[in-house]
């Protein structure tokens, strides 16, 4: 009769087992394996072996076993695999012991099982016992789609580059190492221009995944990233307090980390590659894990293939520009300004400036309406402040949606405050420009009878040279200032023309 030897390993409340043949070795982690990017969430990342770089797999998550919480220190167990000369190791919560099984008791399985089944063979029980135990199948897991694995290969090419190359003179290099919330993270040092405090950011001028903002650094605009995002992982969940910053050629960058733990020498067989998916490359942000006896593992990051990404490489330049221009500026004595548009729908496209609003709201659920009274649509109290609106629509002469889908931008002039009601409000623009360059080239309406709230229509113009940009502006606090027959109308040159003395009643 034959037998099959089989290892036995606990998992959550239960047990599986492998064929003892593919069944290497049992290690014991003091430090979690290093995550590795764009990896699914059963696949937490790998360890070094003797020079080789493990995979590992959390067979929990995999077969969707319930699993309680690890408690934090505690020694993680994995179980290194091999079979077609491919190795990587499970993550398990016990070691159970090695016995025979007689063919007759292996169960086979059929494709009809559920999920957690299909990389199971067969099943069996042992003697005195009713939980089932589950015989893995190791070559279903090699053939699953983003699983990774290391050629056996690796190990002897790995014990040789150690054991002889090592001791041998090298180039030695530097690196920074830094911490990340879970990550430990190395960086080539010669691209690292300084280690700064980062407390606080500037919002970040385009939407890019993983930047985070703009840090103000002895008069300089250094763009700061989340290395989580930029190694496709998520982000990180922890404040970051300093930052790494990286001269890419072409201008700077940052990354955001918790803590600069250490700077340390290294020679080049030092990274360890990292696995890659089957059938495809490892991700090229990461060079590899930086493994020394005397320091906790550190994933390096390349950063030539991290200045290569486009979109980092144009942000780093456009704030390399920037930086020169303010710090010309400065020289030639030119004041500049940030100015800050708010565009908006109002039946047509407008900007307003920003610093001429006190508020952007949503239309409000319950207001007292005015009836007859002119162009004045109703009141209501907004931070205790009793606000009148104003359709603006109808004051372009413009047909108007539903009034429940409206937008409100807030007004304050010394006489009051005005809600001017519009379709939706967009995106805020902000254009650094001399303090002087905004200019109007036409006011008004082209209509025969222009309305009120045309006559406040600026063809505006803001920038020189190439950088100048043309706006459709409405001065909306000067409008407001006139519907409230307010005498102290704002006195801005761009919105207020020499005269106003039309009649609110033209509307």
């Amino acid at each position: 009769m034959s037998q099959h030897t089989l290892g036995i390993l606990g998992l959550a409340q239960g047990e599986v087992a492998f064929d003892v043949a593919s069944l290497r070795e049992v290690v014991s982690l003091e430090q979690p394996p290093a995550p590795m990017p764009r990896a699914p969430s059963w696949l937490i990342g790998s360890f070094s072996l003797r020079g080789v770089q493990i995979p590992t797999v959390d067979l929990a998550a995999l077969l969707n076993l319930p699993c309680g919480p690890r408690p934090d220190g505690a020694m993680l167990t994995v179980a290194v695999l091999a079979n077609r000369g491919c190795r990587f190791a499970v993550l398990v919560d016990r070691v159970g012991d090695v016995i025979s099984v007689d063919a007759q008791a292996l169960n086979a399985l059929d494709g009809t099982d559920s999920d957690a089944r299909l990389f199971a063979a067969h099943v069996f029980c042992r003697p005195g016992a009713d939980k089932p135990v589950y015989v893995l199948d190791i070559e279903a897991l090699l053939d699953l789609d983003d699983m990774v694995y290391v050629s056996d290969e690796a190990g002897r090419d790995a014990r040789a580059a150690r054991t002889g190359n090592y001791a041998r003179a090298a180039t030695r290099r530097r690196a920074v190492i830094a911490s990340s919330g879970s990550l430990t993270l190395a960086v080539d040092a010669d691209v690292v221009r300084e280690i700064a405090d980062c407390h606080t950011l500037d919002e970040p001028a385009v939407a890019i995944a993983g930047y985070l903002g703009n840090h103000r650094l002895r008069g300089d605009t250094v763009p700061v990233f989340d290395a989580h995002v930029l190694m496709g992982q998520s982000p990180a969940t922890s404040a970051a307090s300093q930052m790494v910053v990286l001269d890419t050629g072409q201008g700077n960058i940052a990354l955001a980390v918790e803590h600069i733990l250490s700077m340390v020498d290294y020679q080049p067989q030092d990274c360890l590659p990292l696995a890659g998916p089957s059938g495809h490359s490892s991700d090229q942000v990461l060079a590899g894990l930086l493994s020394r006896p005397d320091m906790p593992d550190a994933l390096m990051l390349s950063h030539a293939a991290l200045f290569a990404r486009e979109e980092l490489a144009n942000i780093a330049r456009v704030h390399a520009e920037l930086n020169h221009a303010v710090h010309e500026r400065k020289r030639n004595g030119v004041a500049w300004r940030r100015f800050a548009f708010l565009h908006f729908e109002a039946a047509g496209e407008f900007v307003v400036l920003l610093d001429q609003l006190e508020a952007v709201l949503s239309m409000p659920a319950q207001y007292s309406p005015l009836g007859h009274a002119g162009v004045f649509e109703g009141v209501f109290r907004h931070l205790d402040q009793l606000v009148t609106l104003v359709d603006l629509r109808r004051l372009l002469g413009r047909p108007t949606s539903e009034r429940a889908d409206c937008q409100v931008l807030v007004v304050a002039v010394p006489a009051g405050r005005i809600g001017f009601m519009v379709d939706s409000a967009h995106d805020i623009e902000y254009i650094e420009a001399p303090s002087d360059s905004l200019h109007v080239h036409r006011r008004g309406s082209d209509d025969a009878n222009p309305t009120l709230a045309q006559r406040h229509h600026c063809l505006t113009s803001v920038g020189e040279g190439s950088r100048k940009q043309y706006l459709a502006l409405l001065c909306l606090q000067a409008l407001a200032a006139q519907l409230l027959g307010d005498q102290h109308a704002p006195q801005d040159s761009v919105c207020t023309p020499a005269r106003f003395d039309e009649k609110i009643a033209a509307v």
